[in-house]
């Protein structure tokens, strides 16, 4: 369907940086639908850590915080307040946002810049 828009072409190929986002939620949305169907815990391992990413990509995701708790919370119902199941979330979470260091220590090893890792 988004194949037949004009503007999802345009953005696909000048790089603008939304399909990127449009690609990530898409991937979201998908696993979670996916976990209806099989209930696999690693499905939604997987939205964490792709959540995680997404936030480091775009702002837009998150805005989107609430909406997919409240996904996870219909998904899981009361397993959702399992303890071993948040920290697993968490920690795939966070292990998404460590993307927000690839750029600081491709510049730190990288020749072109003279500055500090924290500067």
């Amino acid at each position: 369907m988004l194949g037949l828009q004009l503007t999802f072409w345009e953005h696909a190929t000048s790089f603008t940086g939304e399909s990127i986002d449009l690609l990530l939620f898409a991937t979201i949305v998908w696993q979670m639908l996916e976990y209806r169907l099989d209930e696999k815990k690693w499905r939604l391992t997987t939205v964490a850590l792709i959540y995680g990413a997404g936030i480091t990509e775009s702002w837009m995701f998150t805005c989107f915080f609430l909406v997919l708790l409240a996904a996870l919370i219909w998904l899981k119902k009361l397993e959702f307040f399992n303890l071993r199941f948040l920290v697993r979330m968490t920690l795939f979470g966070m292990g998404g946002l460590l993307f927000f260091f690839v750029l600081p220590l491709a510049a730190k090893f990288g020749s072109q810049f003279k500055f500090g890792f924290w500067k």
